[in-house]
């Protein structure tokens, strides 16, 4: 079994003919293995914000585009972006949360859940990597070629900029506002990757605990469209890019495909 970068992974350099390795030679390999698979990770991040910044002056597209959207919403009765967001204004105190919940659940959850299964699922840890990077691949082309702009532009419309009113003002951050591209909101990676750790959670744990998990994309797809950063129709979108990604990666390449049953057989032993 080997990582993105062809080297083995510590599970399997671990054991030289039968022995354990040095404890200190396993620590090194896997440390060092470890800042190769986050070092290539963050180059996927920083190749994808540059790419998703050099369509980011799309703004007649985009907001046509969410025109168009929108009246398809309305034409079908499912425009509900704005009730869902009055509705959590009527709350005191809900909506600071949920921009807070916006801000950070996505990256560092993602990041820790990585970082979980690497170190103690490899073979998840791989399926989830190739699907994780699949998903973003495909929304990148999306956001390039279909630019969206977010509800929050819409102040005509009765919808407000959360972030703006409530903070964190993300956009207003020199380092981020000066680099992102606001009119990608087709489809919501927030929701994606929500799935996708709920999807990891599930298929490794046993407990029955594990379903609690069910709330993060739940939690997610609330605070997208309530905050007005994104249509609801984004997280669909962004659910079926999941969803075929990880249809093309079950299983793939004599891996045992995970399932949501209670394991059978215990793990080989190396030696």
């Amino acid at each position: 079994m080997t990582t993105l970068t062809g080297i083995p992974y510590p599970t399997e350099d671990f054991v030289r003919g039968g022995r354990p390795a040095n404890p200190a030679r396993r620590v090194l390999i896997a440390a060092g293995q470890l800042l190769i698979e986050a070092a290539l990770v963050l180059l996927l991040y920083l190749a994808y914000k540059h790419v998703r910044y050099l369509a980011s002056d799309q703004v007649d597209t985009a907001m046509a585009n969410a025109h168009w959207l929108i009246s398809l919403e309305q034409s079908t009765g499912t425009f509900i972006e704005r009730g869902l967001q009055r509705l959590t204004l009527s709350a005191d105190g809900l909506m600071p949360l949920l921009n807070r919940y916006y801000a950070s659940a996505h990256f560092w959850l993602t990041g820790l859940t990585m970082v979980w299964l690497y170190v103690r699922h490899p073979i998840a840890y791989r399926r989830f990597r190739r699907t994780l990077v699949t998903v973003t691949v495909a929304a990148l082309a999306i956001h390039v070629l279909w630019p969206l702009a977010p509800p929050r532009m819409f102040t005509d419309l009765g919808f407000v900029d959360t972030l703006k009113v409530y903070g964190p003002d993300l956009y207003a951050q020199r380092s981020i506002g000066s680099q992102a591209n606001q009119y990608a909101a087709m489809p919501s990676l927030h929701f994606g990757y929500s799935v996708l750790v709920a999807g990891a959670a599930l298929t490794v744990l046993r407990t029955r605990w594990r379903w609690l998990i069910i709330a993060h994309p739940v939690l997610t797809l609330f605070a997208i469209v309530a905050t007005a950063n994104h249509w609801w129709i984004d997280a669909a979108v962004a659910g079926a890019l999941v969803a075929l990604a990880a249809l093309v990666f079950q299983g793939n390449r004599g891996e045992a495909p995970l399932t949501l049953r209670p394991r059978l057989v215990s793990p080989q032993r190396v030696g």
